[in-house]
């Protein structure tokens, strides 16, 4: 499917503006590090303002954090199948902790732990076609899911095999 996105002109036109604007400032005598300084800071604030729509769902744990309350408020066990900063305890205000699994503590975890959920990294969205999860979303350049502990031992163990 091709999607056109329309972005608007006026970013483009303020950094055309800015330049211009530094431009004049260096032929006047400002010196070319206060002018180069100021053009780079624009560059970049105007790129983020740009992008930000697009990259910033791949960024907010937000969705994802609710979904692991929504679990713990049933009852439920979750873990993390990463290495865990933390990131969906305050956004979700949960009161338990998340399990934190690694490396050869994972499967046996898991299999212990039947009725538990799990939050999963995947590569992408593509590798949970077909899959039954309680929330998925994009996240970073990569995918997270929350899943029930004998699908997210079903699709580590495919993960471990790709390596």
């Amino acid at each position: 499917d091709d999607v056109a996105v329309s972005l608007p002109l006026w970013p483009g036109v303020l950094l055309i503006m800015v330049a211009l604007g530094t431009w004049l400032a260096a032929q006047r005598g400002a010196p070319s590090t206060l002018t180069l300084a100021l053009l780079g800071a624009a560059l970049m604030g105007l790129a983020q303002f740009e992008v930000r729509d697009a990259m910033g769902p791949l960024y907010d744990v937000k969705p994802l954090s609710r979904a692991i309350k929504v679990v713990q408020d049933e009852g439920g066990v979750v873990a993390n199948a990463a290495k865990y900063h933390g990131q969906y305890h305050f956004l979700g205000r949960l009161e338990a902790p998340l399990v934190d699994l690694r490396g050869a503590e994972i499967a046996p975890w898991l299999a212990t732990h039947p009725d538990a959920y799990v939050v999963v990294y995947l590569k992408s969205m593509a590798d949970l076609e077909g899959i039954p999860v309680r929330h998925v979303q994009g996240y970073r350049s990569k995918a997270v899911a929350l899943v029930d502990a004998p699908t997210a031992a079903r699709l580590l163990a495919v993960h471990e095999e790709e390596k």
